[in-house]
């Protein structure tokens, strides 16, 4: 079985550190939606564990169970893991990657998952977030989009759901903070769980996904790359947007190459091929030397530990004073204190081209 397949890649003794990698998927899937990051894993990282979560399988269907449902089953989950890889470890470096929503339920089970590392007795380091496509600023676009403002009709959806009001960021009340706000809020338990990692990275397609913006995506206000444009023969071609600061031979440079090799030679399919792009060029173990910031090419604000930064967006958090703002795209309609929030911490930014017809 696919549980049994990635269980078996950690063979370090129990006196050395262990990485272990966490995947959570998004809406409608399941751990399978990882089979191409695990041969990819096995070549490039033999040593770590890799765990798919599949406790939320049935609850992430299309109007499923709320986010914060969600993220309270996958943290125990991941807590549970932990707990017993404690019993074989003395070291492990924490690492998590979530594509779409499940880089928001991974966001939400963050609280349970570093009070469970808190209380065991083993040191354990955090590595690495790695969000994929993952609606960071929701799904809510301007009216005046009319590709887009269709998402606006979740709110239609509370009856059966919080999932889809959630993901919109209609949900909340006078008294109460939308759940993707809360997530954001710099001096709340959720943002105090990202901070602790290393390394923050976001990978989301410029055009293409129909539910994720790639403002959200990448948490920032503009879109400077536009909608990809396939040639008259161009049936699947990927690669990325931004590769400013990058010099010749750099990681990324080289994870192109290998992964569009892989193309010419017909191994995989389009799918395979853009999951290898983000795996491949984000040497997660070893990261490189290169600037992920892309500063040249995108001017995005970013903001370490700045308590007096922290504590002028947390005094501005009331519901009934968000201040509404629209990506300059208007594919993305979003309450500015979650930006705010999430610019307190550093972020890596990945905008990728995939273009498969």
């Amino acid at each position: 079985s696919l549980r049994f397949h990635v269980a078996s890649m950690g063979t370090e003794p129990q006196g050395r550190m262990q990485h272990v990698l966490f995947l959570c998927h998004g809406m409608g899937g399941d751990h399978s939606d990882f089979e191409a990051w695990f041969g990819i894993f096995e070549a490039r990282f033999a040593e770590w564990k890799c765990i798919p979560i599949q406790s939320i399988a049935k609850g992430s269907r299309f109007i499923g169970d709320s986010l914060d449902d969600l993220a309270q089953r996958a943290g125990g989950e991941v807590a549970a893991e932990l707990s017993k890889l404690a019993e074989e470890y003395k070291h492990l470096t924490l690492h998590l990657l979530g594509h779409s929503m499940g880089g928001l339920v991974l966001r939400g089970a963050l609280p349970l998952i570093c009070e469970t590392a808190s209380a065991l007795p083993i040191r354990i380091d955090f590595g690495h977030y790695l969000s994929l496509s993952t609606p960071h600023l929701g799904v809510q676009s301007a009216w005046s989009s009319p590709l887009h403002f269709w998402k606006n009709l979740s709110k239609f959806t509370s009856a059966l759901s919080a999932q889809l009001v959630q993901l919109a960021i209609q949900d909340g009340s006078p008294t109460e903070l939308p759940y993707l706000v809360q997530l954001a809020d710099p001096s709340g338990p959720y943002i105090a769980g990202l901070r602790r990692f290393r390394t923050r990275t976001t990978v989301s397609c410029i055009g293409g996904d129909a539910l994720v913006p790639v403002c959200s995506g990448l948490i920032t206000d503009t879109n400077p790359w536009g909608a990809p444009v396939a040639g008259p023969f161009t049936s699947f071609r990927w690669g990325f947007e931004t590769l400013d600061g990058f010099g010749p031979g750099s990681l990324l440079e080289r994870a192109w190459r290998e992964a569009q090799a892989e193309l010419v030679q017909g191994k995989g399919s389009a799918a395979k091929q853009a999951q290898l792009a983000a795996a491949a060029a984000l040497d997660l173990q070893n990261p490189p030397d290169d600037s992920w910031e892309f500063a040249d090419a995108v001017e995005v604000a970013s903001i370490d530990d700045d308590d007096a930064i922290t504590a002028e967006v947390s005094a501005s958090l009331e519901p009934a004073a968000l201040q509404w703002r629209t990506t300059d795209d208007k594919t993305l309609r979003y309450p500015q204190e979650a930006l705010d929030g999430l610019r307190t911490l550093s972020w890596r930014r990945v905008p990728v081209t995939v273009i498969d017809r």
